[in-house]
């Protein structure tokens, strides 16, 4: 008799222990899932940073800002106001502006990445051109 309450036991710690399991294993599989989703958001992150930083530094000091965007692939929208590169991770938008200053030409070019609809990064690249001065 007492066998076989032991092994009633054994069978009921044993079912406690899988109930555990199956409660604790969906918990387990949604945290790896997110993990891995967030490690995907964060290195497309990196890379458009990555991006956004390089070209900002090839467009300072440079008086040709559409060549450079255009050997870096971007094109020109629909609009003709900013310039676009679709990457598989993100999509880089830069937005050239000039501003007449007194003695010279102020250009900024505002380089910002998104994947979707949130944005990853927005750089400005500015650079000022002195022109003829007065005496």
């Amino acid at each position: 008799m007492k066998d076989v309450k032991h092994v009633n036991v054994l069978l009921l710690e044993l079912l406690f222990v899988i109930l555990i399991f199956m409660l604790a294993s969906p918990v387990i599989v949604e945290l790896y899932g997110n993990a891995r989703l967030k490690s995907i958001q964060t290195k497309a992150a990196n890379s458009a940073m990555l991006e956004a930083e390089n070209l900002a530094e090839e467009l300072y000091g440079r008086k040709d800002a559409e060549t450079v965007l255009t050997a870096r692939g971007f094109a020109m929208d629909a609009e003709g106001e900013s310039w676009i590169l679709e990457k598989e991770e993100y999509t880089m938008t830069a937005r050239v502006s000039e501003e007449a200053q007194g003695a010279g030409v102020l250009r900024t070019v505002t380089l910002s990445a998104a994947r979707g609809e949130k944005p990853l990064v927005e750089i400005p690249a500015v650079c000022y051109f002195p022109g003829e001065v007065s005496p």
